[in-house]
């Protein structure tokens, strides 16, 4: 952003047109184009409509590389953008016992969100408005625009490379071995497993857009935040999942969470092990029509008269909920 306001303030000819034509035209392609429900990012605008304006910024800086100053001057920013990345990490990850006082204050900046943003904007807004000062007497204050575009630029390409080279970081932090072999988690079965593979193609064939899904397939006790697996399975069969539909950014602690997604969870987790009339009655009330069931997080194989079992196979069953009253427990 500092770039296209940078660079529409120094080519004042452009008069807003292209910017403005630009960022219409991406909004008309977000919204027409088809999304997933819980897709709410608008990173697709953002990057369509700054690409035209931040290549005449790039076309004009790159006229001026051949001067030697200007090129240490740039790679010295992107250096600086390294360097902002590494140090968020660092304090980042620094424990909290060795913060006293006022560092407390410094520490909690840290891990809170958007920080990393709040960090290198601090860091950028340092670098121009050093540069700004230190440039030549009698520069022009379009020429000094087009300079802090620049810094912008070279210094979000310096945070872009140390972005990337997490890994290097995450070894430190964990100490581990920067060459270990990656290890694919748990969600990964349902993209490559012929038997996950199976399951999903029928629930998808079988099954109307509007229909509600539960499952057992995350174990939330395990990792309370995460949601991958169930997330991954409503994409896939691009149907509405009974646990997440309300609640898929799950990132507070237990004590924060809303108690209706405490029964729904329990519900999901519980039905394959122990079904009952309120644990059915709990997915009734909200229109679940389906149970996908993670065969490894039960033993059970039989689920009548609370469900029927429409698909199984060694890993995953399919089950249609009772539509109808069933006997008490």
């Amino acid at each position: 952003m500092p770039s296209i306001i940078c660079i529409v303030i120094f080519y004042r000819k452009l008069n807003f047109t292209i910017p403005l034509t630009v960022t219409s035209a991406s909004l008309v392609i977000y919204f027409l184009t088809p999304r997933f429900e819980s897709d709410f990012s608008a990173i697709e605008v953002i990057l369509i409509a700054t690409v035209p304006v931040v290549a005449i910024l790039l076309a004009h800086v790159f006229t001026h590389l051949g001067d030697f100053r200007n090129r240490i001057f740039y790679v010295c920013v992107a250096l600086i953008g390294i360097f902002a990345r590494f140090a968020f990490d660092f304090f980042k990850w620094m424990p909290k016992n060795s913060y006293l006082g006022a560092k407390k204050v410094i520490h909690y900046f840290f891990t809170s969100s958007s920080s990393e943003i709040a960090f290198n904007l601090l860091f950028f807004t340092l670098l121009s408005l050093f540069s700004w000062f230190a440039l030549r007497p009698g520069t022009d204050r379009r020429s000094k625009f087009l300079v802090i575009a620049s810094i912008a630029c070279f210094f979000s390409f310096g945070v872009s490379i140390a972005t990337n080279l997490r890994m290097v970081t995450n070894s430190y932090r964990y100490n581990e071995d920067l060459f270990s072999k990656q290890v694919e988690g748990p969600d990964f079965r349902w993209l490559v497993d012929v038997k996950f593979i199976e399951a999903t193609k029928y629930l998808k064939d079988n099954t109307a857009q509007d229909d509600i899904f539960a499952t057992n397939v995350h174990r939330y006790d395990d990792d309370y935040q995460a949601y991958g697996s169930s997330l991954i399975v409503s994409s896939i069969i691009e149907r509405r999942s009974y646990v997440e539909a309300p609640f898929y950014d799950r990132r507070g602690d237990r004590e924060s969470t809303p108690p209706e997604f405490k029964i729904r969870l329990r519900t999901s987790m519980d039905f394959p092990n122990y079904p009952s009339r309120d644990l059915l009655a709990n997915m009734r009330k909200e229109d679940v029509k389906w149970f996908v069931v993670d065969l490894t997080n039960t033993t059970l194989r039989d689920w009548e008269p609370w469900a029927t079992t429409r698909f199984m196979n060694e890993k995953v069953a399919i089950l249609e909920l009772a539509q109808v009253p069933v006997p008490s427990n």
